[in-house]
């Protein structure tokens, strides 16, 4: 009820959606709102989850319309709309964003999220280095390495704690979730030693059954 007062008090709102499938497989649409607050203050927001009987223009624009007069914000004060570069949202034609400035609110400008478009960008950098692709296959190899075998996860955790490194696990890497692929990277390296050493047992054929990693010292350090 705060953030709808909040809402309604503020001259202009910007939206910032995106689509994706849950874990039951459904089509859900986030919601983030951006406002005013204090006369020039920019607040940012996340205003709800709505579900998808289909994904196309047409449909998530009625379920926007229907979710914001529930909500009781006018749809003429949302004049932003931010977004992935996916067609049904911001297509000249007939994406989203051109629906909203056709029905909705004229004065609407619609925006590529900064944030996509500058991992698009790194992604077509990455693309060009030809090692990036061999250290993308490195990291998969270590989470599969784990999350195929809970022998191998009960003694990289035993490994993690004899070195004295933070007990963390595999992380599986994700190329379109930039955020996901950095912990993916941060968890290898801070727990090199340890990975090192598992490895090195498997190599060895000295993998356990989760018994302790003192057994197994192989002169790492």
């Amino acid at each position: 009820a705060d953030l709808i007062k909040r809402l309604q008090a503020s001259p202009y709102v910007g939206f910032i959606i995106d689509e994706s499938n849950c874990v039951a497989q459904k089509k859900k649409l986030i919601v983030y709102v951006q406002f005013l607050e204090g006369g020039c203050d920019v607040k940012v927001e996340f205003f709800g989850i709505v579900e998808l009987q289909t994904a196309d223009a047409e449909a998530i624009y009625q379920e926007l319309v229907a979710f914001f007069k529930k909500k009781g914000v006018p749809s003429e004060k949302f004049i932003a709309l931010g977004s992935d570069g996916a067609s049904v949202m911001l297509g000249k034609n007939s994406g989203v964003g051109t629906l909203w400035t056709n029905r909705e609110q004229p004065f609407s400008i619609k925006m590529h999220c900064h944030g996509h478009k500058l991992n698009l960008g790194v992604g077509d950098a990455r693309a060009a280095v030809p090692y990036c692709k061999e250290y993308e296959e490195i990291l998969t190899l270590t989470y599969s390495t784990v999350a195929r075998s809970a022998n191998n996860r009960r003694d990289l955790l035993a490994l993690q704690k004899t070195v004295g490194e933070k007990q963390l696990s595999a992380k599986k890497l994700h190329k379109v979730r930039w955020l996901g692929f950095n912990r993916c990277v941060e968890q290898v390296h801070s727990c090199l030693g340890s990975w090192l050493r598992l490895f090195k047992q498997m190599a060895k054929g000295n993998c356990t059954d989760g018994g302790p990693a003192e057994e197994h010292d192989d002169g790492v350090k």
